[in-house]
């Protein structure tokens, strides 16, 4: 469920409120803080094209060999922790890295409320062929052609709440330093490398590849901001990466 055009550099950036806005005692954060991201496995739904945020699916009969190179990428990463979405198909996920020796059996999986998808509404459970074809076309049309800005589904979440979310996810990891796994959903792990990367335009939400199981690793600076250092890797894109133009058919 993206779209393969590339990010026009001239749309709005978020740029999410600091820590010392919400908190006077900001934190200090802690060494060397490096955050790898994990988009969760195949599920059916990922299979059959449909956006899936809200509803609890579990992972596809494929997804654990589909995962054995995810976990050989983060087998030797010495991850500190780990973080979840509280969705079975996320939860999941980190339980099938374990078993394949991604993790340490000492390294526990924490559920994150912060971590579930954007909330897709009205087009939650649907495939791209069926609201073209049916009474959300136009708005699913609206939805997808929009390329300065990322307006919310009919009956969805605000990409900004799932910012402030995100928000809250960097700066926990920025505190707690050492490597955080984050197995979380492709919608809501690409609003938080817009949040974390100065200079990513609101379109990259749409835009960035992240296939199902890649790993993309972030690195905190220091200064409120995070650099990416690797992208999109492994995984595989189990709706096979529709093109742009044709889901503005």
């Amino acid at each position: 469920m993206i779209d393969s055009a590339v990010p026009n550099p001239a749309a709005t950036k978020f740029t999410p409120p600091t820590l010392s806005e919400s908190n006077p005692a900001e934190p200090t954060p802690g060494p060397g803080a490096r955050l790898l991201l994990v988009r969760h496995g195949v599920t059916p739904w990922n299979l059959e094209g449909r956006y899936t945020s809200t509803s609890d699916v579990p992972l596809h009969e494929s997804a654990r060999a589909t995962l054995e190179p995810t976990a050989a990428n983060l087998a030797t990463r010495g991850i500190d922790r780990v973080w979840t979405s509280p969705m079975a198909r996320a939860v999941e996920t980190a339980a099938v890295l374990r078993e394949l020796g991604a993790l340490d059996s000492a390294t526990e999986a924490t559920a994150d409320e912060d971590l579930r998808e954007l909330d897709f509404g009205a087009f939650e459970g649907r495939s791209r062929a069926e609201m073209l074809g049916g009474p959300l076309a136009d708005s699913y049309r609206h939805w997808m052609s929009v390329h300065d800005d990322f307006p919310s589904p009919p009956g969805g979440e605000e990409w900004t709440s799932a910012a402030a979310r995100a928000s809250r996810v960097l700066a926990r990891a920025a505190t707690a330093g050492g490597t955080t796994l984050v197995v979380s959903h492709g919608y809501l792990l690409r609003i938080l490398v817009v949040v974390a990367v100065p200079g990513l335009p609101v379109n990259a939400i749409r835009t960035m590849p992240l296939a199902n199981g890649s790993v993309t690793e972030l690195e905190h600076e220091g200064n409120g901001s995070w650099r990416l250092l690797a992208h999109n890797e492994d995984g595989v894109f189990a709706d096979g990466g529709v093109p742009a133009q044709q889901l503005h058919s």
